[in-house]
């Protein structure tokens, strides 16, 4: 009987553990091709549309070639919580440029305060981008 108990106590701490570190599958997408425009914002995380603006994205060239991106958004909650988010680059055939090779940044969104994300291509033939972000829970 203990060691049933004991099994089950660690099964509920594991999952009670899982859900903490795991991830949002919903969340927000900004996608910009180089030379500006209007970014497309894609949302769908109820959370993420209440509570976070995207205040801006830029798609630009650097002086050796890249294309260079920076997404801001502002936290409108009155509270911090943690994201995650990586950028995605595309040329222009639309295929991804090294899909799988960047793995999730982490930062936190403090209440009321806005963040600027940025990367740049990893390669010279990027034209445009996407910028993901998930909440962790």
């Amino acid at each position: 009987m203990k060691r049933c108990v004991a099994s089950f106590a660690l099964a509920m701490a594991l999952a009670v553990f899982a859900g903490c570190a795991s991830t949002a599958t919903g969340g927000l997408e900004v996608a910009l091709k180089e030379g500006g425009g209007q970014p497309s914002v894609r949302i769908d995380d109820s959370f993420f549309r209440q509570h976070v603006d995207v205040e801006e994205a830029i798609a630009r060239r650097t002086a050796s070639g890249f294309l260079e991106a920076r997404v801001r958004v502002r936290n409108r909650l009155g509270k911090d919580f943690p994201v995650q988010y990586k950028f995605e680059w595309f040329a222009e055939d639309g295929m991804e440029i090294q899909p799988d090779r960047r793995p999730w940044e982490q930062t936190v969104l403090h209440g009321g305060e806005a963040v600027s994300l940025a990367a740049t291509a990893p390669e010279r033939d990027a034209v445009r981008f996407v910028t993901r972000l998930r909440r962790v829970r």
